[in-house]
């Protein structure tokens, strides 16, 4: 009998110990935007490293090493991604590029494809060698609907243009005869994905056996770089130095940034909204007027205040591709005079995950103790 009780017992509180878990792991731990980029969170659980705002050590070790080592770390890629697909399963595939926030991030993007006896990763990188002499070519144009061919084991360059008019456009590639595919492309196939997996064959979705996104520097120059881009983009604007603040743009285009949002400020309002898919026309004064508005010396006025909440909006929440480049770099200029105008550009986190802890706690122990009744 008192065998059976310790029994239940300690079920009892392997069940409890277990919603706990379930609990925390299912709360609001902050939404990380841009769908096909990995999450600053998990690349520093991956990684060890700790996101703190209030001891930024590594992160002035992370500039360090890259300012002493700024060659090695702006070497660029001749592509963004790179793929590799076992498309043996039918003559061809249809790759689609989507509108995302109501465009394309770019009217076209330039693809260099293999023909591979077999998918593997050892292929994919064994071929990054002969992309650049390619992809710098004569590439192939193709419009939205027309079909590639001739791809061979040498490879093949073609440029795709996307139809404006359309939400998605699609891409026809004639694989009879191949087995493996490798595809290197100038964007991320992700930054053009909507609701459809980008690549299919008749069969359904067709997913990639290895990719690698943003091969250049080396990988020492980007854990460095992600270190500080992840506390850059999720600390308050005066947890870094300034140096890094402006020193991260003359990085970021060579690196695929890890996403992650501002930490939120209960003390602060919430930003105004902007279009991201717009900003790059709505904005595109704005730094000018900051300046002309003299608002490095004196923020306090509406016109300043309104255009340096937009402009941080914009910073936090837009891609970097969809942004002036003055925008980047102007932002961090004025952050001092303008600090007691700093915004959320995230909302505040749900409540609900707490309610559903609790409703779990009471629920456990409650059934517990009835079982221990029985």
């Amino acid at each position: 009998m008192i065998s059976g009780t310790y029994t239940r017992l300690f079920a009892i509180i392997s069940c409890v110990f277990a919603i706990l878990h379930s609990a925390r792991a299912s709360g609001d731990h902050g939404h990380d935007h841009d769908h096909g980029s990995v999450s600053c969170r998990d690349l520093a659980a991956d990684k060890g490293w700790t996101i703190d705002c209030n001891d930024v050590t590594e992160v002035n070790t992370a500039f360090d090493y890259l300012t002493a080592n700024a060659v090695a770390c702006k070497t660029a890629a001749s592509f963004e991604w790179a793929g590799i697909f076992d498309v043996s399963g039918a003559n061809s595939q249809t790759w689609t590029m989507a509108k995302k926030d109501g465009s394309y991030a770019d009217p076209t993007m330039k693809v260099v494809l293999f023909s591979t006896t077999s998918a593997t990763e050892a292929i994919m990188h064994n071929l990054e060698a002969n992309v650049k002499a390619l992809i710098e070519g004569t590439c192939d144009e193709i419009d939205d609907g027309e079909t590639m061919t001739g791809i061979s084991a040498t490879g093949k360059c073609f440029e795709w243009h996307v139809d404006t008019s359309k939400e998605v456009s699609s891409f026809i590639i004639d694989t009879t005869t191949i087995t493996g595919l490798a595809a290197y492309t100038a964007h991320s196939p992700y930054e053009f994905e909507g609701d459809a997996h980008y690549l299919t064959d008749s069969n359904g979705d067709v997913e990639h056996v290895a990719e690698e996104t943003s091969p250049g520097p080396s990988d020492d120059c980007k854990h460095n770089y992600w270190l500080m881009q992840m506390h850059h983009d999720h600390c308050p604007h005066d947890a870094l130095d300034s140096t890094i603040e402006n020193g991260l743009h003359d990085f970021e285009d060579f690196y695929t940034d890890c996403t992650i949002n501002r930490l939120y400020d209960p003390s602060k309002d919430d930003c105004p909204s902007v279009s991201c898919s717009s900003v790059n026309v709505d904005l595109a004064d704005a730094v000018t007027t900051l300046t002309d508005e003299n608002c490095n010396t004196d923020c306090s006025t509406t016109t300043c205040k309104d255009t340096f909440q937009r402009i941080l909006m914009a910073h936090d929440t837009c891609a970097e591709s969809q942004l002036p480049y003055d925008l980047e770099t102007g932002l961090h200029s004025f952050e001092d005079a303008c600090k007691e105008h700093i915004c959320n550009a995230v909302s505040a986190p749900s409540s609900s995950s707490s309610k559903v802890f609790s409703w779990k706690l009471i629920s456990a122990v409650a059934g517990s103790a009835f079982f221990l009744l029985l």
